[in-house]
């Protein structure tokens, strides 16, 4: 039985696809990473096509040919590394792409490498699947207990080694598996001869992982006196700790301050430059501090208690020590961040300084006493935005409610931001909060709300009680002193120190107008409130508007792919390869004729349905599980390891439903679903929100099994891989569609979907069995 082998072609195809994800973010940018993957899963359908066509020539593989599934296994796990050595020597630069034609070249050369595994991963799949159907449900929980365990093991060992040193351990570990299950002993001795030379290759530095010269870590060394200082690898990122005469961060610091800021240790994520994190043993001598407009919240309270909203920038922390804030809580996502200040935490002694891995929303319910300041700053060290599809529950009207609630009384919280034109981080953040502040009442938004800019940042202030006369001054004088703008509300006689772009006239629309909704509607930003079931912060696209967009950025296509707006036309390319590819398939199918094969439509659409549904409900437990899980790392490993390995069990008690005709329990499947949908909003926050995976995964692991058996006609030559494929068309398109639907309608709308798919795929299981049921009365035959 090949589900030995079935579990470690899974293992090694998820960790190859986990470990790509991280390679390509690492050299190219998190972007391409995505982008790269989407398009290399169409080998997926290929391969599983190549399987149809086999079983339907005159030399099949059948049980007896478990030789040849074996060296279609050593191929697929062999292929891996050699992809992956093959990557690091071709010349890829995506930025020169742009006025170098033959970087398209490479970057096509780029995908058409990344898709060899998963071609050789969907033949063998589908081989299997088509070999041995009468323990389909075994091939295919093998296979799902296999990726989730490859995923498992790369999780924890990102924590532990470079991604290089991760790759080589997954190759040797199915490697020696595979050698275990050959039977020729020339094979084993070829084959282990082929692992052990490329899993040294893996392990030198031939092939180590070498980073863009655009990014920002690349430059940042170049510059002379710059060192690198430690590099720490967790399963979020690669952090980089380096020295550089340049790495001095003040955000906003006054056009008045005169004397040099002092320099910190640079802090670089994945490459990409993401702060400076500066020593707290000398923070008493940092005056600059009192000069960046962060330090209004300070000298309105004189803060004991203090909560820091990410942690990538020292900045926020010295400054809370500087001011003579005693107990300061900090929280990241990021595990790497935490690690960085760790190694420096005695500099902060013998304050309080503690350190949170998850939102600030768990923290705040943990504390002992609430705060007197919860201070949120997205200024990084350079003034770009987040990628447009990444997840900021930080910033959701729920969890400004939550921060407001949270104060202490008179408490305040403050919020920071880097002013970036075309205006939409700001407007999205000034909506958020007025959101926030309706939801709990505030009838003058006025007397709780300041907004103000220096010369790059914009700055908003919410006291939970209001400004007193005494504040008002304060703030009056503090603002003329340090030369800052007020945007809201209108102060008498206060002057205006910078020109440009009216941002008073545009947070005036959204706060005083009454028409604030059709501002936000005529905008050719989506500007809209993010909640917790739209956290897409950044994701700005509005389909009707992509002309104009295009325009305003410059006409260049890379700023729609860093803001997260190229997922349209990813879809539309993903469709159209899918339908091509798989329908070609079917053309040529209906002109050189069927012969024995049933091409029922039935067939086709329940797996394309459940794949669809199957990929709708993960994504939408991904998305959600952040916030009781902490961090998007966390919740994209123990949702995909938890769905498919309850998918798993689920597969492999098919037979046994089946045997005690308990399989009616597969229509619950909707109505569990739904049930998720009602009450997710409650839970979403708790350990329950976890548990709930656990019956919806088992559940879906019954559709596959149950649909080869009840939907594929054993003398159909080719049918268990045709079935394969339009399941994998469904699979490759259904991430892209699902995250449309997920930043333009919100993630819960996905549970709705995939109630829907599941409900036709039963109606469809509904009627074939029906059928069955009549032809097996008259002829014995189990055709649909």
């Amino acid at each position: 039985m090949p589900y030995l082998l079935v579990f470690f072609c899974s293992f090694i195809t998820l960790s190859f696809e986990i470990l790509l994800i991280r390679i390509f973010s690492i050299r190219l940018s998190h972007h391409y990473a995505s982008l790269i993957i989407s398009l290399s899963m169409a080998g997926l359908v290929v391969g599983s096509l190549a399987a149809f066509f086999k079983q339907r020539s005159s030399k099949p593989l059948n049980p007896s040919s478990s030789q040849a599934l074996q060296r279609l296994a050593a191929a697929l796990v062999a292929s891996c590394p050699v992809v992956f050595i093959t990557l690091s020597v071709i010349p890829l630069d995506h930025v020169r792409m742009l006025w170098e034609k033959v970087q398209i070249v490479y970057f096509v050369l780029f995908i058409l490498l990344c898709t060899i595994p998963f071609l050789l991963y969907g033949a063998f799949i589908a081989f299997s699947l088509s070999v041995w159907r009468d323990k389909a449900n075994k091939v295919y929980a093998s296979d799902l207990i296999g990726g989730a365990t490859g995923l498992l093991l790369v999780a924890m060992l990102m924590n532990l080694l470079r991604t290089e040193y991760v790759f080589a351990v997954t190759i040797a570990v199915t490697g020696l598996a595979i050698l275990a299950v050959l039977e020729n002993t020339l094979s084993k001795i070829i084959a282990g001869s082929i692992f052990f030379i490329l899993c040294l290759l893996v392990v030198l530095d031939v092939s180590a992982i070498k980073m863009s010269p655009h990014k920002g870590l690349v430059q940042a060394l170049k510059v002379d006196g710059a060192t690198h200082v430690t590099t720490i690898y967790t399963s979020h990122s690669r952090l980089d700790l380096f020295e550089n005469p340049q790495m001095k961060f003040a955000p906003g610091l006054s056009l008045g301050y005169t004397q040099p800021v002092p320099k910190g240790l640079g802090v670089a994520l994945d490459g990409e430059i993401a702060g400076v994190i500066m020593g707290g043993k000398q923070q008493e001598s940092y005056d600059f501090l009192s000069y960046v407009p962060s330090a209004l919240p300070y000298l309105l309270l004189q803060p004991k208690n203090v909560v820091i909203v990410g942690a990538k920038n020292g900045i926020d922390l010295l400054q809370s020590l500087f001011f003579g804030a005693f107990h300061i809580s900090v929280t990241e996502y990021d595990a790497s961040v935490l690690r960085a200040f760790a190694s420096i935490h005695d500099e902060y002694s013998p304050r309080t300084v503690y350190f949170f891995h998850g939102s600030a929303r768990r923290l705040l319910r943990s504390l002992p006493q609430e705060p007197d300041i919860i201070l949120l700053s997205r200024t990084g060290f350079f003034p770009s935005g987040n990628f447009g599809l990444q997840e900021d529950y930080d910033l959701t009207v729920e969890a400004i409610t939550s921060y407001i609630k949270g104060l202490k009384k008179n408490g305040i919280l403050f919020v920071q931001m880097f002013l970036q034109p075309p205006p939409r981080n700001e407007l999205r953040l000034v909506m958020n909060i007025r959101a926030a502040l309706n939801k709990m009442g505030v009838a003058g938004l006025s007397k709780q709300l300041l907004i103000y800019r220096s010369w790059d940042t914009v700055n908003i202030l919410v006291k939970k009680d209001g400004f007193s006369e005494t504040d008002l001054n304060k703030i009056g004088q503090f603002l003329s002193n340090r030369q800052f703008d007020i945007l809201y509300p209108g102060m008498a006689g206060q002057e205006k120190f910078i020109t440009g772009l009216d941002y008073e006239a545009l947070f005036n629309k959204i706060l005083v107008h009454e028409s604030s909704a059709d501002f936000s509607s005529s905008y050719v930003f989506d500007i809209r409130e993010t909640t917790d079931d739209r956290p897409f912060f950044h994701y700005y696209l509005k389909l009707s508007n992509i002309r104009e967009i295009y325009r305003i950025s410059g006409r260049k296509w890379p700023y729609l792919i860093h803001e997260g707006m190229f997922l349209p036309f990813v879809l539309i390319f993903l469709v159209v390869i899918a339908i091509g590819i798989f329908g070609s398939t079917l053309l040529f199918l209906k002109r050189r004729g069927a012969g024995n094969l049933q091409l029922n439509t039935g067939l086709l659409i329940y797996f394309a349905l459940i794949g669809f549904a199957f990929m709708f409900t993960e994504i939408f437990f991904i998305h959600r599980l952040i916030l009781p899980l902490g961090s998007p790392v966390r919740a994209f490993s123990i949702t995909l390891v938890t769905i498919l390995m309850s998918s798993g069990i689920g597969s492999m008690l098919t037979v046994w439903f089946i045997e005690r005709k308990m399989i009616w329990i597969i229509g619950l499947t909707p109505l569990i679903v739904i049930a998720n949908y009602i009450i997710f909003d409650i839970i979403d926050e708790t350990a329950l929100s976890v548990f709930s995976v656990v019956p919806i995964g088992i559940l879906l692991g019954l559709f596959f099994p149950v649909g080869l058996r009840f939907l594929v006609s054993k003398e159909t030559d080719g049918g268990v891989p045709l079935a394969y494929a339009a399941n994998g068309t469904a699979s490759i398109i259904a991430p892209s569609l699902a995250s449309l639907v997920a930043v333009s309608c919100g993630c819960s709308i996905l549970l709705i979907l995939a109630a829907i798919f599941y409900a036709l795929a039963i109606v469809i299981l509904l009627f074939a069995t029906r059928r069955i049921s009549w032809m097996s009365k008259h002829t014995w035959t189990f055709l649909f």
